[in-house]
């Protein structure tokens, strides 16, 4: 608030933009006044029901939380205790102010981290178990954020998520490992509660502890489906392409569901700019932008599929479709960022994110240091699939005609089942370590990204390109007919459309990758264990192996696939939430170069 007045007090209003920045720190002030009153009401609600309390520990743990509430936020905390209901304020607080998901709790264990050393190792006012007690309170408040959704929410993130993502371990700015006794306890009282929310994420590098990479396998291999683990350096990358310094990128936090961005409250959020349906955009080719399920010109005219002589005729023909449908997204979302700019600005989440209140502006007019506006797909596996199907079928084999194709998926394959079966296990299918089928869907996905990352968004700063599809898979394949990949009418696309990043377990590089799986180690043996590893593809997730990150062995300088076998597997669950596939003890055989592995893999 103070700063607020100040930035106030110093401008001198000569114009429109001027007005605007003062009208933006005053609703600040009054959001922050407004955030003040309702902790001061809970005080006054606390003291009420302490007054009539007859059991004594109850009355003093009443008087606690109406101190407490007396003073955060409007004061900064002064104990553990307080810190959580400093965060907790805040979190009721975005949701108040606008419905709305993925608003996870970042960095708890580092900005958390003062308050626990003071209260527990310092001057040991509480104990470990009391701290403990405190956490699993806090993320049982946090299973009480919820929203309702409609049908086809509901089955496009199926399982009702919240995205409220407590992030632990990782590197601090200055480079050095960030893991605390806290991390640990994070992780112990999700693994008490065994609740959905907070979503657990441990950042790894090659000096995170084993310890806490084992105590988050013990969680999974029990059945838990928590914690994720996530690549500091892969993120740091990532993030460092949107501009930020390197401390930031080591203080990289996830925003959204998964999306890694700077740390420290610098970004607004990655909002979702929304999804392009890549078994629609192949109708859309095969019917010259018609939709067959409607008769309706809703894509690009691309011109009469039938005429064209080569796969790489076709990839053009898709590759204009598919920007056609991006850039039909990214208009109407600038414009939706408009009118909210005028009709909705979120006053205080900007207020709470960095560059809003220096510049004053809101999010929406971008007063962030960084801005970025997320671009999503699905259907991308059965894309690469449709395009090597049509390459070796038509073009090169000529097994069947486009005509003769076209026709069998208007039709839903009926009568064709030999058709679709040719279809299914003759041409190479991604995720299976096959270079050429592998090397379409990179040549796409490297095409989208590159294409769309360039353009501007309507906050000042840049789309990114995100290829994960939650369970969107599920309802954007039931609007969507036949596939050239086989697939019929109706069912939902593959979700494993993502190249997962490498994990350091203790010095030893594990690259993770689905639905490959490649190890460089340290010792000199030929057959390898594997640890237990998460493994995230949408909402599902798989357990690979059950033995420690000690076992691992392998000449170092070498690479180590799993065989197709278990490749298999892996990319033939079926769609079920949180569900647990162990492969038990795996055994592979070593025989790559990193650099060949690099090089077969577009790492």
């Amino acid at each position: 608030m103070e700063e607020c007045q100040r930035n106030i007090d110093n401008t001198v209003s000569t114009g429109k933009e001027d007005q605007e920045k003062i009208d933006y720190w005053k609703a600040c002030i009054i959001q922050c006044q407004g955030l003040i009153t309702y902790a001061h009401r809970m005080a006054e609600e606390a003291e009420c029901q302490a007054a009539s309390c007859t059991d004594e520990k109850r009355k003093k743990e009443l008087l606690a939380i109406a101190e407490n509430c007396r003073v955060v936020p409007e004061k900064p905390p002064q104990t553990f205790w307080q810190a959580h209901q400093m965060v907790w304020f805040a979190h009721v607080y975005f949701q108040i102010e606008v419905c709305t998901t993925a608003c996870g709790f970042g960095r708890f264990d580092q900005y958390m981290w003062p308050y626990y050393k003071k209260d527990v190792i310092d001057e040991k006012n509480i104990t470990q178990d009391e701290a403990l007690e405190m956490l699993e309170c806090f993320y049982l408040k946090a299973c009480e954020v919820y929203e309702v959704r409609d049908k086809w929410y509901a089955t496009s993130f199926a399982g009702y998520p919240m995205w409220e993502i407590l992030v632990v371990g990782g590197q601090t700015p200055d480079g050095k490992d960030a893991t605390n006794e806290l991390s640990y306890l994070c992780l112990e009282a999700a693994n008490q509660l065994k609740t959905t929310q907070p979503v657990m994420a441990v950042r790894t590098w090659e000096d995170t502890p084993e310890e806490l990479i084992r105590k988050g396998c013990k969680m999974i291999q029990e059945g838990q489906a928590n914690p994720g683990f996530f690549n500091d350096y892969a993120a740091m990358k990532m993030t460092l392409g949107k501009g930020c310094t390197i401390e930031e990128a080591r203080d990289w936090t996830i925003v959204g569901c998964i999306q890694p961005g700077p740390g420290g409250g610098s970004t607004d959020g990655s909002p979702d700019a929304g999804y392009v349906n890549m078994g629609k955009m192949i109708e859309f080719v095969l019917h010259n932008g018609v939709d067959p399920r409607t008769g309706k010109l809703m894509g690009l005219q691309t011109g009469d599929p039938r005429e064209i002589k080569n796969i790489e005729e076709f990839k053009d023909a898709l590759k204009k479709q598919i920007l056609y449908h991006y850039k039909l997204v990214t208009t109407g979302y600038n414009i939706m960022q408009g009118i909210h700019m005028l009709c909705y600005p979120v006053i205080f989440a900007s207020m709470v994110t960095k560059g809003c209140v220096e510049s004053g502006k809101s999010v929406q007019q971008g007063g962030a240091k960084y801005s970025t506006a997320g671009l999503f797909i699905t259907g991308a596996a059965n894309m690469a699939d449709s395009i090597a199907a049509i390459e070796k079928c038509v073009y090169e084999d000529k097994d069947i005609t486009m005509d003769e194709l076209i026709d069998a998926l208007d039709h839903n394959f009926e009568g064709q089942e030999r058709m679709r079966q040719l279809l299914l296990n003759k041409p190479e299918k991604f995720g299976n370590d096959e270079a050429h089928v592998d090397g379409i869907y990179r040549e796409m996905m490297h095409f989208i990204a590159d294409e769309v990352q360039q353009w501007p968004d309507a906050r000042g700063g840049h789309y990114s390109f995100n290829v994960h599809s939650q369970t969107v898979n599920v309802s954007h394949g039931a609007v969507c007919g036949a596939t050239p990949d086989g697939r019929l009418s109706g069912e939902p696309f593959c979700d494993n459309a993502i190249i997962l990043n490498h994990l350091f377990l203790n010095g030893r590089d594990v690259f993770l990758r689905i639905p490959a799986i490649c190890i460089c180690a340290d010792s000199s043996q030929s057959e390898l264990r594997l640890p237990l590893l998460q493994v995230v593809s949408s909402n599902k997730y798989f357990s690979v192996g059950v033995q420690s990150p000690t076992e691992i062995n392998a000449p170092r300088g070498c690479a180590v696939i799993l065989k197709r076998r278990c490749q298999l597997a892996l990319t033939r669950i079926t769609h079920q939430v949180s569900h647990v596939f162990d492969l038990n003890y795996v055994r592979v055989c070593v025989g790559i170069s990193i650099a060949e592995m690099q090089e077969k893999c577009g790492w």
